[in-house]
């Protein structure tokens, strides 16, 4: 059954319904009355026999109409009854609540802590009930204004230090005694409706923001705070300007857009707080717990983070330029997009840390721990990551233009397509290493490790691979081209369309490596082992073998025009098509 209007009575009185049927009746009682005067439009003894019913018909409906006017006048006075007893009553609840912070005001100044105790409780209670008058009434730039009015009341109560109460740890007992003790623990009341409340009132308040009004702040500027237990409070963009916060209790706490600037965070505990764009210039961090913080965007330029634990922290597109973090703790942590230019990394443990195109130019990172990071198009520039652990870090396309990499230990690291021209790499270990594609012109790479590396298609050109061990590795397609191979391990490395073109080989092992259509043409390779080494197809114009050792090596149908191979040990080696004008094999043959 469907449910009846209960305003349906209200719409019976419409001045759209009334009004006709009165117009109607009074016609209707016109047209009667001609009728029988006249005998229009009927004759006289029409109107004898029909006049009796159809006036009482006009009548009806001129008394409906008069009854319908009548409710609707009725209908208008309760409206406007029922208007002014809301407005009387809104008054009358604006009046109180007025009254009660009066009340509550003169509470939170008694000399009787308890007294002043119940005062912050009621001017919490009192922020609660603003906030349902505003969304109970038209009010709500008077209900925010109100509110916040409590609120600025107990911030002022915080701020005013009364007779300098110091910090208290754990428990107050064992380090204050009379009015600093009561104080103190007032003081903590008010800390504990903060911290239960704000959120709720941020919330509440949200419908309030839609409509243009600003958010509730709190304006604890140089509050003495302490010790203070805030552990989940709502105070984005809080200002907390010069706030002495030593060893507070902020972990999870939402300080997004806070101003922090020059706030006293020692030792604080800011384990999971959102800190999104706060401002931290000049505040001390020193000792603070930061693991899981969210610093999205915040700036830490010149901060000195050294030896802090970062684990997990949210630190992308924050500002970390010439920052101290030295021996800091960023296992986890995401610095995507952030700028750590010139920063002091020094035995910094950034294993698994996300480092995805990350500004680090110039920065230091002696013998810091990268292990499993993703350092993804990050800009390495001129970085110093000597003795660094990069054992499986990412670094696929990263800058690492003049990087120094001295001994570092970059295994089944992925460098693919990777910047490394001019790079130092000396002594650095990357067995495993994936280098496809990577940039290495002019790269310091003696005595550098790539044993079954993947260097296919990587440009070489021109780098010192002097003693390096290639054992096994892939140089598929890659440029050598002028590069310094002396002494270099290529035992079994795959060289198939490499360009060696004018490289330095000399007294290289390539032993069983595979040169197939490679191009060695004014190569250095005199003292080189060949032995077993795949030739086929490979270009060895102008060759120097002088010495080289070419034990049972194929130079079927190899290429061997203007080839020196005096004192070279070809024993096996099989010659039968050799291309070799201008080559005397007489004696060695």
């Amino acid at each position: 059954m469907p449910e009846r209007d209960p305003n349906w009575w209200t719409r019976l009185a419409s001045p759209n319904l009334w009004i006709p049927i009165t117009v109607g009746g009074i016609t209707g009682l016109a047209g009667f009355l001609l009728g029988r005067s006249f005998g229009v439009p009927f004759p006289s003894e029409f109107w004898k026999v029909a006049g009796p019913p159809l006036a009482t018909t006009v009548v009806g409906v001129g008394a409906i109409g008069a009854a319908l006017l009548a409710l609707h006048n009725g209908s208008k006075t309760r409206e406007l009854d029922r208007e002014h007893h809301q407005d009387t009553m809104n008054r009358d609840r604006e009046s109180n609540l007025r009254d009660r912070y009066t009340t509550a005001a003169q509470q939170l100044n008694d000399d009787n802590s308890a007294v002043r105790e119940a005062g912050a409780y009621a001017i919490s209670a009192l922020i609660d009930d603003w906030i349902s008058y505003g969304q109970l009434t038209e009010q709500a730039s008077l209900a925010h204004s109100q509110a916040q009015a409590c609120i600025n009341q107990l911030c002022s109560y915080l701020r005013a230090n009364r007779r300098s109460v110091e910090s208290y740890d754990e428990d107050p007992k064992t380090t204050l005694h009379g009015f600093q003790l009561e104080e103190a623990l007032v003081r903590d009341t008010i800390l504990s409706v903060f911290r239960e409340n704000s959120g709720r009132w941020l919330r509440a308040r949200r419908e309030l923001t839609a409509e243009g009004i600003s958010p509730s702040t709190f304006d604890l500027r140089g509050a003495r705070l302490r010790g203070a237990s805030l552990g989940f409070a709502d105070l984005r963009a809080a200002n907390l300007q010069g706030a002495d916060l030593q060893t507070a209790e902020l972990s999870g706490a939402t300080l997004r857009l806070a101003n922090l600037k020059g706030a006293i965070l020692r030792e604080a505990d800011l384990t999971g707080a959102n800190l999104t764009d706060a401002t931290l210039t000049e505040a001390d961090l020193a000792e603070a717990k930061l693991q899981g913080a969210i610093l999205v965007n915040v700036n830490l330029q010149n901060f000195d983070l050294s030896r802090l634990d970062l684990e997990k922290a949210n630190l992308s597109g924050a500002t970390l330029f010439e920052a101290d973090l030295r021996s800091a703790t960023l296992t986890g942590a995401n610095l995507e997009r952030a700028n750590l230019a010139h920063a002091k990394l020094f035995e910094a443990n950034l294993a698994e840390a996300n480092l995805t195109g990350a500004y680090m130019f110039g920065a230091a990172l002696t013998e810091a721990v990268l292990t499993d990071a993703t350092l993804t198009k990050a800009h390495l520039a001129k970085t110093t990551l000597a003795g660094a652990l990069l054992i499986n870090a990412d670094l696929q396309e990263a800058t690492l233009e003049g990087a120094d990499l001295e001994d570092a230990d970059l295994e089944s690291a992925k460098l693919s397509k990777a910047n490394l021209r001019l790079a130092i790499l000396s002594g650095a270990t990357l067995p495993e290493a994936d280098l496809t594609g990577a940039v290495l012109i002019g790269a310091n790479l003696t005595n550098t490790t790539f044993s079954g590396a993947n260097l296919s298609g990587a440009d070489l050109t021109d780098a010192d691979l002097s003693v390096a061990d290639l054992e096994e590795a892939d140089l598929t397609e890659a440029n050598l081209t002028g590069a310094v191979l002396i002494g270099a391990n290529l035992a079994h490395a795959n060289l198939t369309d490499a360009d060696l073109s004018k490289a330095n080989l000399s007294d290289a092992d390539l032993y069983s490596a595979n040169l197939t259509d490679a191009n060695l043409s004014d190569a250095d390779l005199s003292g080189a082992t060949l032995t077993r080494a795949g030739l086929m197809g490979t270009i060895l114009t102008r060759v120097d073998l002088t010495g080289a050792v070419l034990t049972g090596l194929d130079l079927v149908g190899v290429n061997l025009t203007d080839v020196n191979l005096d004192n070279v040990n070809m024993d096996d080696v099989d010659l039968s098509g050799a291309i070799l004008p201008g080559t005397d094999t007489s004696e060695n043959a």
